[in-house]
């Protein structure tokens, strides 16, 4: 199933790659210019504003392009509509998210470092407890993205169903954290316009996609114990229609598509 999902991730990011790279452009120049205005201005009080500002729209702008990836992800080809109507109905959870993300921001930074340089064993244990606390919640908040696009419609259900969705499949979850540093590192190199904020967005939603498919074979198969059902879900059978959507595709015709 993982190398499906690469696969799947590489391929659809192939094919709208002008479109994530529209979109993360977008992004960057609109967070470069708060940041840029948040250090011209010189002044305590505005900078800290601007940087809540561009947090808060890059979680209101992450769940827009959640909507865009759910389409590439689903095989349909994506519009900018998409992007508005998702933005439109998730405006205010994306506001929810980005105070959420300055809160575990200001812990990790601020609080954590706090309670380490008290010296103290108590200390040091709540501090260590605050850190796992925020790992936990990054491991999680991987699935919120897609579930508050495809399946829930309220914020703190989409929230509970992010940490089902990672306290069911931990080591998944863990898999899709590397793979998204992967890819940021990678972005790095081309000033995160590609893959970027709009690949790792996509690579979220194909693994929420795939992942789904274990949940529907357990719910047509009641009588399999749950326990039992986790450890022999018949991933070549599930992925067998995306597979031929996908066709046989290789790196050789994805880079040189005039030798086939």
């Amino acid at each position: 199933m993982i190398g499906f999902f690469l696969k799947k991730c590489l391929f659809d990011g192939w094919d709208n790659l002008f479109k994530i790279f529209l979109y993360n452009f977008i992004l960057i120049a609109v967070d470069a210019g708060l940041m840029s205005l948040a250090f011209a201005l010189n002044s305590p009080g505005f900078f800290y504003l601007l940087t809540v500002l561009t947090i808060m729209f890059t979680a209101v702008y992450s769940l827009g392009l959640s909507g865009v990836a759910s389409k590439i992800s689903n095989n349909k080809t994506p519009e900018f509509k998409d992007f508005r109507i998702s933005i439109k109905e998730t405006w205010l959870h994306g506001v929810a998210l980005g105070f959420l993300g300055i809160v575990l921001l200001v812990i990790l930074l601020w609080v954590i470092p706090f309670y380490f340089n008290m010296g103290d064993i108590v200390s040091r244990f709540i501090g260590g407890l605050l850190f796992w606390l925020v790992f936990v919640f990054m491991l999680a908040l991987q699935w919120f993205l897609p579930v508050r696009t495809n399946m829930e419609k309220k914020f703190f259900r989409s929230l509970k169903k992010s940490f089902i969705l990672f306290i069911d499949n931990p080591a998944f979850t863990f898999f899709m954290f590397v793979y998204s540093l992967v890819l940021g590192t990678i972005s790095i190199i081309f000033l995160t316009l590609v893959p970027g904020l709009g690949g790792i967005i996509l690579a979220q939603n194909n693994a929420y996609k795939l992942r789904m498919y274990k949940y529907d074979w357990m719910e047509e198969n009641p009588d399999i114990p749950p326990s039992k059902a986790r450890k022999s879900v018949p991933w070549k059978v599930l992925l067998e229609k995306d597979r031929e959507i996908m066709g046989r595709r290789t790196l050789k015709n994805l880079f040189f598509p005039w030798k086939d």
